[in-house]
């Protein structure tokens, strides 16, 4: 492959990074943080993304016990979520999150806390 051919391959290839990235609602912000160890539970999980989008799933795990939790699906987009937690126990927790964001692509994530209960 020719220099030119690199180039004009590694150039497209960095547009279509950055186009993806850029048009697409990215998670910015959480509370708790991800990996956080926290002595007290939470009473809520706070979600704040790059762009206005609709959250179509929210998942709390502990271990592998779902736990109950109620998000309204049918919420309009915004850049910032709160949903609340029922009364959560010391232990690893794992939230899985899906968006739907303005340009119609679906983004995915997992936030991971600990209740340490000290």
């Amino acid at each position: 492959m020719n220099l030119k051919r690199f180039l004009l391959a590694a150039s497209a290839a960095g547009l279509l990074i950055y186009g993806q990235a850029h048009g697409h609602a990215m998670l910015e912000n959480s509370s708790p943080a991800d990996n956080a160890v926290l002595s007290a539970a939470p009473k809520s999980i706070n979600l704040t993304f790059g762009h206005p989008t609709k959250l179509v799933m929210l998942k709390l795990f502990k271990g592998k016990d779902l736990m109950p939790i109620t998000v309204d699906t049918s919420a309009a987009a915004s850049k910032t979520f709160s949903i609340p937690l029922p009364a959560l126990t010391p232990g690893q927790y794992q939230a899985t999150w899906s968006t739907l964001s303005a340009d119609g692509h679906p983004m995915k994530g997992i936030l991971s806390f600990t209740i340490s209960g000290n």
